[in-house]
């Protein structure tokens, strides 16, 4: 016989609005009540999920408002969500009622935290009638506001929706839909802090890489949303085709091949400089970091890094950057999260999806990323890899000498990793570093960037 494997799951409890939000879900049980809850997997779209699980369970059609701020760190007891009913008399499941949410009080709720949230939520609701700007998807009725506009945004191109969507994402200022049509899918995105920038950036790419990002329709500035065409194709997450990776990288150089002379513009438009110049700026602040950190590991193994190994890496990476600012590779818009869900390929382009972590700096590091999803989702070899660089470096044929792209390759797993983690640290207030769970990951990187050096010195570079 076969153990059966259990996905791990997460427990939420839910606040389901109805009539303008004006009542709440109940399930009664000995004359008092409890909040609606359900189970779904662990570490995946939490809105896609609970919309699909309460239609499943009890036939209501809802969407997603936005998540309670976590109380209990480490998920000591449920969470909760706030959600609407999409229908304005939503017939409620057996056993359970719609309560009104002026009648709501702490004795008539079995467990306490339930009001609690209940009482949260109703406190947000009146602070969104203020910042809607800042927070607008804690107001409840967006989603029909919304509806309304995309309407209007497709029908000058023919488009009409059939009603059907797929909610993706949802939080008070980050919004991820699929609207179907008569033809192609249109998606709304709507972004907050700390990725706001990924609006204009959107924007900006639509316009000076039109062939590489997705068709923005129109945008919805006080949302800080746009509605874009649906890029035809599948994803490298979905293909098993080793010649979808093969075109994906070739794309890739093509794309930073052509953002060379708008690099100014997609600056303007949010995009960090991650430049060699900035990239040296950071070797003193980061490996002072990592010893502060080396210094905080409590587990003996793995062993954390010496200050003088430290030390050591610190004038490794310093030389490293050095030698590859000397190739004098042009600067060009970067995709630091290519990863395979993120590229779309068609038999007629190559699209690039979720620009939030774009920045503008050396684009061989940019591969190399790119090259290390490739190794962990598509382990066919060294002559798959091998093919899989040489499509990357013809698509820099009349930019670059093939053997200034392969001497950067050879220096690349050490420095993009080191990018990887600077990127992280510098977006970050240094409270987060006290994290244990950053702290081990960023000490992680630190190891990793040690071996790849080590590596990266053994390597001959073609003159």
């Amino acid at each position: 016989m076969f153990n059966r494997v259990h996905e791990k799951t997460e427990a939420w409890r839910l606040i389901v609005l109805g009539r303008n939000a004006s009542e709440l879900l109940v399930f009664q049980s000995d004359g008092q009540f409890r909040l609606p809850r359900v189970e779904i997997p662990a570490h995946g779209r939490v809105a896609l999920a609970l919309n699909a699980q309460i239609k499943a369970l009890w036939s209501l059609a809802v969407y997603s408002l936005y998540p309670l701020p976590d109380t209990a760190p480490g998920h000591a007891t449920d969470r909760h969500h706030v959600l609407e009913a999409l229908q304005y008399e939503a017939v409620a499941p057996q056993t359970a009622q719609w309560l009104p949410v002026r009648s709501a009080t702490a004795d008539h709720f079995i467990e306490h935290q339930d009001f609690t949230a209940i009482e949260t939520s109703t406190r947000n609701l009146g602070r969104s009638n203020t910042n809607g700007r800042r927070s607008p998807f804690e107001k409840p009725g967006w989603f029909f506001e919304l509806t309304d506009w995309v309407q209007e945004a497709i029908r000058p191109f023919r488009l009409k929706l059939t009603g059907n969507f797929q909610q993706f994402n949802a939080d008070s200022s980050f919004s991820l839909i699929r609207f179907e049509t008569n033809a192609v899918a249109v998606w709304f995105k709507a972004v907050g802090e700390p990725n706001s920038r990924e609006f204009s950036l959107a924007v900006a790419l639509s316009t000076y890489l039109s062939s590489f990002s997705p068709r923005v329709l129109t945008t919805l500035p006080q949302w800080n949303g746009w509605l874009a065409v649906e890029a035809q194709g599948s994803t490298l997450s979905q293909s098993p085709d080793f010649h979808a990776w093969e075109k994906a990288a070739a794309s890739l150089g093509e794309l930073q091949a052509k953002s060379i002379p708008a690099t100014a513009e997609i600056m303007a438009a949010g995009a960090p400089g991650i430049q060699t110049d900035w990239l040296l700026d950071q070797c003193d602040p980061f490996f002072s970091l990592m010893e502060s950190l080396m210094q905080q590991q409590c587990k003996p193994l793995p062993p954390p890094l010496a200050p003088t190994q430290l030390l050591e890496l610190r004038h490794q990476i310093n030389q490293m950057l050095r030698r590859l600012a000397n190739m004098n590779i042009p600067d060009t818009l970067c995709h630091l999260d290519c990863n395979p869900g993120n590229v779309v390929v068609s038999s007629a382009k190559c699209t690039f999806l979720d620009w939030c972590e774009a920045a503008v700096g050396n684009p061989i590091l940019n591969f190399q990323l790119f090259l290390d999803y490739f190794r962990f989702c598509f382990a066919s070899g060294a002559q798959a890899e091998s093919a899989l660089i040489s499509a990357y470096v013809r698509s820099w044929e009349g930019l670059l000498e093939p053997h200034v792209v392969r001497n950067a390759l050879q220096l690349a797993p050490a420095l993009a990793v080191f990018t990887t983690a600077v990127s992280f640290v510098v977006r970050r207030d240094m409270k987060d570093m006290a994290s244990p769970q950053t702290s081990a990951w960023l000490r992680s990187l630190a190891r990793r960037i040690h071996r790849e050096v080590e590596a990266a010195s053994a390597l001959q570079f073609v003159a």
